[in-house]
């Protein structure tokens, strides 16, 4: 079963249960496709029929188109390095570069009310490639789940190989490359460098931008309009086979008018990589006693992010760590379903700082956050016995979907 979770609180949870209906849902007819297009609430994606590569991918609201003219997105380039020393470090000089445009097979796999899935199958060499390319209800981005069989084995002799998602997005030179860093983000010239970035790398000429999200590669490069996202390697040295096996991840392009902080993307970089945990209630009369929806946090200011919510190191206070992402300083206010009787704020290894100028009310506290800052604050609450035991079950998702 899929559906859309809409409403769930800052971390927190929400119920949903599902029953028989005889009419039509208020969600239907809002994704649908038709020949090679795919059109949602936010956006008009375009593939090719054939090969499933994306030729066009445009904004709703006004129709400004993001594929350069003439351009295809979401090409898998494999690129054959000069071999080197220390490959892990070091990439080679690029003796080619191979497209992988025409797949061994293409199919739509779903086509549903609440998501439609295409799928790409590609061989070269000794390896498989298998893209699939999502557009679901309600989201504004176009995810790209992949498994990929790599089997590519470098050398000093034959060098090695690189594999690269592209995207030639429609930009002039005056595009600002801005990338994800641990709690900030830092802006590069889009000279084709091989740099790192976190959950994001974002292309914009502040009335419009894409950002490229994804969940576990830390490796790109922006030349001027085409943005990469690095996949895999065949370095040698002093691992002789780091990447060698299967691979399962996904990425996402996310458009927008705007810039890239009023479309919130660091926002949609921590959803694409923490996504809501699915649980099932094992017996209806075992719910119990609380809402059917609550949030443990809740944050007054967008531009304020929670990056940790815990228990202490050395006790039963909890420890919130939050730190601004837009670069001006801001008053905040946090807010939780318990009483503190204590907040104080610690350092990073939650030593306490004198001075934190914090202000408790009934139900959180507020506080200052400066620009680009980060601060932690230790929690005390009133004595409160939370359940020990659920009638809860983690759901286990099932990984055939993602078998080539």
């Amino acid at each position: 079963m899929i559906f859309l979770a809409e409403g769930v609180p800052s971390l927190g949870y929400a119920s949903f249960d599902w029953r028989p209906c005889s009419g039509p849902h208020p969600g239907d007819g809002a994704l649908s496709i038709s020949g090679d297009l795919v059109v949602n609430e936010h956006l008009v994606v375009r593939v090719n029929p054939e090969t499933g590569i994306l030729r066009g991918l445009a904004l709703k609201s006004d129709g400004r188109e993001f594929v350069a003219p003439g351009g295809a997105a979401n090409v898998l380039q494999l690129l054959h390095e000069k071999g080197t020393e220390m490959s892990a470090w070091t990439i080679g000089e690029i003796l080619s570069t191979e497209e992988l445009l025409t797949p061994e097979s293409f199919e739509i796999e779903e086509r549903g009310p609440v998501r439609i899935r295409l799928k790409a199958v590609h061989r070269r060499r000794d390896s498989v490639f298998v893209q699939r390319t999502e557009i679901c209800r309600g989201l504004r981005r176009v995810s790209f789940p992949c498994v990929v069989d790599w089997r590519e084995a470098g050398s000093r002799e034959t060098g090695s190989f690189f594999l690269k998602a592209a995207f030639p997005w429609d930009f002039n030179a005056g595009a600002e490359a801005a990338f994800e860093i641990p709690f900030g983000t830092i802006r590069r010239p889009a000279g084709g460098r091989e740099v790192p970035t976190q959950t994001w790398m974002d292309l914009g000429d502040g009335r419009y931008g894409v950002s490229l999200v994804n969940d576990s590669k830390y490796g790109c490069d922006i030349r001027r309009n085409v943005m990469r996202l690095s996949l895999l390697r065949s370095s040698y040295d002093p691992d002789p086979l780091p990447d060698f096996g299967r691979h399962v991840f996904s990425y996402a392009a996310v458009p927008y008018a705007g810039t890239w902080k009023t479309a919130r993307t660091l926002r949609e970089g921590a959803d694409f990589n923490r996504p809501l945990m699915a649980v099932s209630v094992s017996k209806p009369q075992n719910v119990g006693s609380w809402p059917a929806s609550r949030s443990f946090v809740r944050v007054s200011a967008e531009n304020i992010v929670v990056s940790a919510f815990k228990k202490a190191e050395d006790g039963d206070d909890l420890i919130l760590r939050c730190y601004e992402t837009d670069g001006r300083e801001t008053e905040v206010a946090f807010a939780f379903p318990f009483r503190l009787t204590d907040v104080r704020e610690t350092d990073l290894v939650e030593c306490e700082i004198e001075g934190s100028g914090v202000r408790r009310g009934e139900d959180g506290f507020s506080a200052s956050v400066p620009a680009h800052g980060i601060r932690t604050f230790r929690l005390t609450r009133d004595p409160h016995r939370w359940p020990k035991r659920h009638a809860f079950q983690a759901i286990d998702p099932s990984k055939k979907d993602w078998e080539p």
